[in-house]
């Protein structure tokens, strides 16, 4: 059963199904090969005796890949090196010649050339943005005699494990106003591997976050039935099932990890779930702190955790509760030491407490395969207590999910033995300054907009300052808030309307990718899983070195004209140009 208070009376969507034309991919930024039109299957033939592949003959290919070849016999096939036909003889090319290959009758041999022959263009080398000129691919250039920023791949920090967003009910009931040609564009634009960001982990919220649409959960009582059919269905109280969000992003991505956070629990386990004026319960208040609700909450996670992987869905870790330090006028909800509005109430904390005594004892045995977090926190005026309740047994968490204040509190982290993460990038424009903007163009980090969200070129140099901040504090990864918002961007918090930056944004029919969204493809769609931090000497860069030891390099130059920089990337000298409060991705071919 579902309980949902409703907020606005939203109409009926019109536009419901997402048509994407991409196909999944994965990570590897391998493209598929380029040019020329290969035979209609994989060559066919035994060991021995002769026959025809592909389809007799294959055109030939525009690509510049050489000829395909058998197992044991030089050539390439469908993608960048060695292809296979038959099991030791010639197979067919598809690049500048034809042929056939396999041999005669026998079993269907290797995997064979896929469409067109020859490798895939390469990865741009440079990658330029400057203030409303974005994404502008350039041409590297060898040669300077003083490095201005240098990078070596030996001078290794963290490990990095990715970028991420969130998925919430607002961005999908934007892209569902949009044609299916649109929304394929807008989830490629985020989740594809080499025309988008490419993020490899998405956040998702369990049960309402401040950008839902409606105050729901997933069970009304302490006997009531838990479902999950307000994230799966489009219903009278569910415009937007956030469900359909995070399936679009995985048919465009299909190896994107998932983790949850709740922001607040059922209503009827926490202490003000009959305060009318605490919107029945989801906002404000505190958990009731005894076994048997700590308990049935653990098993409510856990029924959260089974009923999307039963989708199809899989959940990599649980983070047990959203800013626990923060009690607000959204769904939120206090476990120990928290702020109301001005007020402080710091003192004990038990989140700890029921990760150690209830929720890691229960997922252990239901879903042993995922993981649990300690988190999120962002007031670091009660990130002490919360930190004092961890639990002791530093088995029990896999990280610790830090954002907005409690940077300060990374070192801290990594030195207990913890992964670190930036699991919330500030959303800009901030409601508590006194200064108020009156347009976009002067909207800044100093200032407040009130009637609408800025989503302007200072919003992307904040975002810049604030993903370098974090990764030079050690986090191994980092997750962007709302990917999409419309252009008003408030949430559900009335009492402070604040309307809030996001990556993409839908004004109706129309599409706006913002700085901010340039700031995190700069840094991500280059970069892959496993990569390293690097330590960088000199400038404002971030460098990575992917696992295959491929060196992506970052600049920002934040002075009023270009900057002439030179970059030496182990050694090899690079001279890059880049744009008054711009970026520049530098990602020089291997050898």
């Amino acid at each position: 059963m579902i309980r949902v208070f409703s907020i606005a009376n939203l109409g009926l969507l019109t536009s419901l199904s997402l048509v994407l034309t991409a196909a999944a991919c994965s990570s590897d930024k391998a493209a598929n090969p380029g040019g020329g039109t290969a035979g209609s299957a994989p060559g066919a033939g035994g060991s021995s005796s002769t026959g025809t592949g592909g389809s007799a003959t294959q055109a030939a290919g525009t690509g510049p890949g050489p000829a395909a070849g058998g197992n044991n016999v030089p050539g390439a096939g469908g993608s960048n090196t060695t292809g296979t036909g038959g099991s030791n003889t010639t197979g067919t090319g598809g690049s500048n010649t034809t042929g056939t290959g396999g041999s005669a009758t026998g079993t269907t041999g290797g995997s064979g050339p896929t469409a067109g022959a020859g490798p895939a263009p390469d990865e741009p080398e440079l990658i330029t943005s400057g203030n409303g000129d974005y994404w502008k691919v350039g041409t590297l250039t060898k040669g300077g005699t003083t490095a201005t920023v240098t990078v070596t791949s030996t001078a290794t920090a963290q490990a990095w494990d990715g970028f991420g967003g969130t998925f919430n009910e607002k961005g999908w009931q934007m892209l569902l106003g949009l044609d299916a040609a649109k929304q394929s564009e807008v989830m490629k634009k985020l989740f594809d591997v080499k025309d988008g960001i490419g993020f490899t982990w998405g956040r998702i919220p369990i049960g309402p976050s401040d950008y839902a649409l409606t105050r729901y959960s997933f069970q009304d009582s302490a006997s009531g039935t838990f479902s999950i059919d307000h994230d799966k269905t489009v219903s009278a109280t569910s415009k937007a099932p956030i469900m359909q969000y995070i399936k679009a992003a995985l048919a465009v991505k299909s190896d994107i990890k998932f983790w949850g956070s709740p922001w607040t629990p059922p209503p009827f386990m926490k202490e003000n779930a009959s305060t009318a004026s605490d919107s029945m319960g989801y906002d404000k208040g505190s958990m009731i702190n005894t076994k048997a609700n700590l308990d049935s909450y653990a098993q409510y996670l856990i029924n959260w955790i089974k009923a999307y992987e039963a989708e199809g869905i899989k959940i990599n870790f649980i983070v047990p509760q959203n800013e626990p330090g923060w009690a607000q006028a959204y769904p939120s909800c206090a476990w120990g030491s928290y702020t109301d509005g001005s007020t402080n109430h710091y003192g004990t904390a038990y989140l700890g407490d029921f990760v150690k005594n209830n929720l890691s004892p229960a997922m252990k045995t239901a879903t042993p395969n995922t993981n649990i977090w300690y988190g999120t926190f962002s007031n670091d005026g009660a990130f002490p207590d919360y930190w004092a309740n961890a639990p002791s047994d530093k088995t029990l968490v896999k990280g610790v999910a830090l954002q907005w204040a409690t940077d300060v509190e990374v070192s801290k982290v990594i030195a207990a033995g913890y992964k670190a993460w930036q699991s919330e990038h500030k959303c800009g424009n901030y409601p508590w300054l006194s200064a108020k903007a009156t347009s976009d163009a002067d909207a800044t980090r100093d200032n407040f907009l009130a009637d609408h969200a800025p989503n302007n070129h200072a919003y992307g140099e904040e975002s810049w300052d604030l993903i370098k901040s974090w990764i030079d504090k050690g986090v191994s990864g980092y997750s962007a808030w709302n990917m999409v918002l419309d252009k008003g961007g408030f949430n559900l918090d009335k009492s402070r309307p604040w309307p809030q930056n996001a990556l993409i944004v839908v004004d109706g029919t129309t599409i706006k990718y913002t700085a901010a969204y340039y700031v995190f493809r700069h840094l991500a769609e280059y970069v892959e899983p496993g990569a390293t931090v690097l330590k960088v000497t000199g400038g404002n860069a971030l460098a990575f070195k992917n696992p295959d030891g491929q060196v992506v390099t970052v600049l920002y130059n934040s002075g009023a004209s270009a900057a002439n920089t030179v970059v030496s990337v182990d050694g090899t000298m690079y001279q890059v140009s880049v744009p008054s409060h711009g970026w520049a991705t530098v990602n020089p071919k291997k050898g």
